[in-house]
């Protein structure tokens, strides 16, 4: 048996934004009630004549639960019998013609919601890490990333900074300097 799905909360999420996302947020959390979707699904139903004659109790739960998981804007101008859904559809609209009537709209605001959200974490980090910079004093970090350089350096590990030392003690070998390094093999 298929699990029943839990309807999205009308209450906000509590995420702390103001401004215009502030506004699409709660657009976006907001939903209709079963009993407002029923009485929108019922006002779109009088845009089809005789539409009441061939509905079924399972269309009256079906398209009203589906309006109930978009936000309630989105869903009031779906059902709405001039503006929304009947406006593209000759016939009764299914399942998949209000699916695809309400999520152009619904994707805009979620993200944006999204946006928002994960603009709100990343200010959240930055001000985690200004506050760790700033407990320990910079003299304190330096002689800690020293004490890590040297231990790296006594693997066997160079830094660019090591190298423009070892490039200003270079100097070029002449031939008699390397024949003493290398000597000829004997045949």
């Amino acid at each position: 048996m298929d699990e029943e799905k839990k309807l999205p909360s009308n209450r906000p999420s509590g995420l702390p934004m103001n401004g215009p996302a502030a506004s699409v947020q709660r657009e976006f959390m907001a939903r209709l009630t079963m009993q407002e979707a029923i009485e929108a699904v019922g006002k779109m139903l009088n845009a089809y004549p005789n539409a009441r004659d061939g509905v079924r109790d399972g269309y009256m739960g079906t398209i009203p639960a589906l309006l109930c998981q978009y936000p309630r804007s989105v869903a009031l101008r779906c059902a709405n019998p001039i503006n929304g859904v009947c406006r593209e559809t000759k016939f009764l609209p299914t399942v998949a013609e209000v699916v695809a009537w309400c999520e152009p709209t619904t994707g805009h605001m979620r993200r944006t919601v999204e946006f928002e959200h994960r603009s709100q974490t990343q200010f959240a980090e930055r001000d985690y890490c200004d506050a760790v910079r700033n407990a320990e004093p910079l003299e304190h970090r330096m002689k800690v990333a020293e004490r890590i350089k040297n231990e790296l350096r006594g693997h066997g590990f160079q830094f660019k900074s090591d190298t423009k030392l070892a490039q200003q003690n270079w100097k070029q070998f002449s031939a008699d300097d390397l024949l003493a390094k290398y000597p000829k093999p004997e045949p």
